[in-house]
This record gives C-alpha cells, sequence and structure tokens, in this order.
C-alpha cells in the first residue's frame, strides 16, 4: 500500500508538471503571435478581420508581419477606422510590393516598425497619423530600414513619429517629408542613422538623460523648426535648419567630431548650450540670442564665447 501511495504521488506530479509545461507554452505561443496579410475579405482594410492568419483583427499582443507568405500579389493595407496597438509591424516585400497607408494613429510596444524589401520590390509607408514606437533592443531600429536590395519609401505627409531609441534608414531609403515631427523619449545613446541626405520637417528631444547622435552618410536637413527641451543632441556629419532653434535651460546641441558643421538658417535662441569643436563648424545666417546661462562654447578651450 505505502508504494501504490508513492507511485500515485509520483503519477500525478507528472501530470502537473505536464499540465504547468501545456500552459506555459500555450502562453508563450499566445504573448508572440504572429498575424499575416491573406486578404481573404478581399478588401484593403486592416480592420476586416478575414483579412488576416489567423482570422480576427489585430490586437496588442499580436506582431504583424506583412509579406508574400499568405498572399503573393501586390497589396495595400489601409489603417482608416480606428487606432491600432500592436506587438511589432514588419513590412517585408519579397516577392511583390507592399504599401501601408497609416492614418490613425499607430503604437507599438515590442521595439519594431521596420521595412525591408528584395531587388525589383518596394515597401511603401505613407504616414498621415502618429506613430509611437517603445521598447526597442539590439540592432534593430524602433523606426526605421532594414539593409536591403529592394526600395524603401518613406512618405511622411504628418503626424508625430515618436520612438524611444533609434530611426535608421539604408541607402535604398527613399524618405519624402511633409509636416512630420521626429519626437524622441528615450536614454542615453538613441541614434539617427541615414545611408544619404534627408529632410525632415521638426525634430523635438524632451528628455534630460536622453541623446541623440545623428549618424549620417551626409546631412540632415530639418525643414522647420529643431526644439531641443532637455538632452543632447551631437552631430557627426552636417546638419541644416532652416527654420528656428531653439535649445532651452536643460538642453545641449554640439558637434560630435572635427568632421561635424551645423548651419544656422533661421533666428537661433541658446538657454542651454551649444558646443563645437572649431568655430569654422558652426554657421549663423540669421539672429542669434542667448539668454539666460546660455552659452556657445568652444570644446578644449581657446576659443571665444559668443
Amino acid at each position: 500500500m505505502k508504494w501504490k501511495k508513492y507511485t500515485d504521488i509520483i503519477k500525478n506530479s507528472t501530470l502537473t508538471l505536464s499540465l504547468i509545461i501545456t500552459l506555459f507554452l500555450f502562453t508563450t505561443l499566445e504573448t508572440i503571435a504572429q498575424k499575416k496579410w491573406d486578404r481573404g475579405a478581399s478588401t484593403d482594410n486592416w480592420h476586416d478581420a478575414n483579412n488576416w492568419e489567423p482570422d480576427g483583427i489585430p490586437n496588442n499582443s499580436d506582431e504583424i508581419v506583412l509579406d508574400h507568405s499568405e498572399f503573393a500579389s501586390d497589396y495595400t493595407i489601409n489603417i482608416s477606422n480606428d487606432a491600432i496597438n500592436v506587438e511589432k509591424i514588419k513590412i517585408n516585400a519579397t516577392m511583390s510590393d507592399i504599401t501601408l497607408n497609416v492614418n490613425q494613429n499607430v503604437t507599438i510596444s515590442n521595439g519594431e516598425f521596420s521595412l525591408r524589401s528584395e531587388s525589383g520590390h518596394t515597401a511603401n509607408l505613407n504616414i498621415n497619423a502618429n506613430i509611437t514606437v517603445s521598447g526597442g533592443s539590439g540592432p534593430i531600429p524602433e523606426f526605421g530600414t532594414i539593409p536591403s536590395a529592394g526600395d524603401k519609401n518613406i512618405q511622411a505627409n504628418s503626424g508625430i513619429i515618436q520612438v524611444g531609441r533609434d530611426i535608421k534608414f539604408d541607402p535604398n531609403t527613399n524618405y519624402t517629408s511633409g509636416a512630420e515631427t521626429w519626437r524622441f523619449q528615450g536614454s542615453s545613446g538613441s541614434t539617427i542613422q541615414t545611408g544619404n541626405a534627408i529632410t525632415i520637417h521638426k525634430l523635438e528631444l524632451n528628455k534630460s538623460d536622453a541623446s541623440i547622435i545623428l549618424t549620417l552618410a551626409s546631412e540632415l536637413t530639418i525643414s522647420n523648426n529643431l526644439n531641443i527641451q532637455k538632452g543632447t543632441v551631437e552631430v557627426e556629419d552636417g546638419l541644416i535648419i532652416n527654420g528656428t532653434t531653439f535649445i532651452q535651460g536643460q538642453g545641449v546641441l554640439r558637434d560630435f567630431t572635427n568632421l561635424g558643421s551645423i548651419s544656422f538658417e533661421g533666428a537661433t535662441t541658446v538657454e542651454g548650450m551649444l558646443e563645437t569643436n572649431s568655430e569654422s563648424n558652426v554657421f549663423f545666417l540669421s539672429d542669434l540670442t542667448c539668454e539666460g546661462n546660455g552659452e556657445i562654447k568652444l570644446l578644449g578651450g581657446g576659443g571665444r564665447n559668443w
């Protein structure tokens, strides 16, 4: 009888362990669920449940993979009915062209909104609303393109593109600016990295422990305003600001290397710090005002304050 009891205990323990493992696997699969576009509803509407494999409108636990594993032809998806909240969005145009039109706000909670395409095919993103991305880690940018042979077209007509970390574009990215704002809300070491010269509308930084490093193949042009409320923006290559520049009390703007240059074509107000490696790296083409404790400083000393 005693041995039978122990046997029953072992059997019950084994069943309990099996149940725990099954529940764990089920929960894990639920957590990392993928949704792919199969256009089963024969529409371009993100919010048609039958357009997805598996069926169902994506929710905040879904990773969205827009590729050709379920639908081989060119396709367009419109986010128009309601705002969406998902884990990730990955556009991967390998066999045909893919276009995503963002007409309602998009929230990404697990750190990736990316475009990739193979030679001869194009991934297109048209932005007409806010995109917020957080939770990123590793080499994949929170917003941007994955190095690949095909064209990636991003048309930023309006809205705020808010990230906690990196924005990166490979050389095959065509970025067209409208009235958008790039806003960084992350921590130290964020980067803007581009494979060619681009123009954006506005750039904002408002976090005291944050820094952005501009790593550019050529210059970044800000067609409207640069506003650094808190944190540091470091320029490795060229930065041109066509509109006004406002460096507030806890803000810092500096050219990161002797190769960096900053051209201020609009009025510039410095309440924080503007630092440069060389007087010849900074160009003021309009009014310059230092207010409060504002300072313009030559790094390494030996220069003058403006």
